[in-house]
């Protein structure tokens, strides 16, 4: 199954280099999209810092000699969202999306709907999927 895959990978390389097949390096080369690529730079870099992910400290030691030796970090990104999360959002908040307009009866009052708008939906089954604690609706 390697050498397979690795002929595949030959004809995919050789069919960008003759442009046959388009290719991008970066997400932002293709011209459908408008976001600047500063933007991501900045994700990138926000997200290196999320995980601790600092380059090598060079320092001197007593006998003058340079050396290198990893960042150590105490993770306090993580800390930090984490509790910013636990503030932001607790057990006892509810979260509802409405996106159609709203039903009135003869009389002027609004109306619910009987089914469940789909972007609720969508966004509750997001939350779970990601062990949100249970939404009370």
């Amino acid at each position: 199954m390697n050498l397979i895959n690795t002929i595949k990978n030959l004809f995919r390389k050789g069919g960008a280099a003759l442009g046959v097949v388009q290719s991008l390096g970066k997400i932002t080369d293709h011209p459908k999209i408008s976001v600047d690529p500063k933007e991501y730079d900045r994700i990138a870099l926000d997200k290196r810092y999320f995980e601790g992910r600092f380059r090598k400290i060079e320092f001197r030691n007593t006998y003058g000699d340079l050396k290198k030796r990893p960042y150590v970090t105490l993770n306090m990104m993580q800390v930090i969202c984490r509790r910013l999360a636990s503030l932001l959002y607790n057990e006892q908040s509810e979260i509802t999306i409405e996106t159609r307009p709203e039903k009135a009866d003869e009389s002027g009052n609004t109306v619910d709907y009987k089914a469940p708008d789909e972007a609720d939906t969508f966004i509750h089954e997001v939350l779970e999927d990601n062990d949100f604690p249970r939404l009370h609706n």
